[in-house]
């Protein structure tokens, strides 16, 4: 049998606030990347794109930024007509859990899933059209 002293066990005693070496030597070259792109390359950093870094191209870009915009959309559009997922779940002949992936813009969601969950939320094809040049012309690749 152990003898009880009344003292908790000890624990870490490192402060919140601590800070490893490894993740202080990272933030500092994050700083360094802001501050001076040029000694940051030197080091091995380097600022790049999403596109670059994911190598996508062009194309891809702008499908995932359209996908993106009419998630939003679906949103809005859900949101101010006060349809809770179940109910346009239901306008569209889809479970509810389907909604809520279009919603979290899983990168498997196709436009086919999109559009009529868009037009279902009261959507209209002016405003696709608007939306899909507005991602058009905001969009630098």
């Amino acid at each position: 049998m152990q003898k009880t002293t009344g003292r908790k066990p000890r624990v870490n005693q490192t402060p919140l606030t601590a800070t490893t070496a490894p993740a202080q030597a990272e933030m500092e070259a994050k700083a360094t990347i802001n501050e001076d792109p040029v000694r940051a390359e030197t080091t091995g950093w380097r600022q790049t794109t999403i596109a670059e870094f994911c190598g996508l191209n062009e194309v891809e870009m702008k499908m995932i930024d359209l996908k993106i915009s009419l998630v939003q959309a679906i949103r809005h559009y859900r949101a101010e007509s006060k349809m809770t997922r179940a109910a346009l779940a239901k306008k569209l002949g889809i479970a509810t859990s389907q909604i809520a992936d279009l919603e979290s813009s899983k990168p498997d969601t196709s436009l086919d899933a999109l559009l009529p969950a868009f037009f279902a939320a009261g959507g209209t094809g002016i405003e696709l059209a608007e939306i899909a040049r507005q991602t058009d012309e905001s969009m630098n690749y």
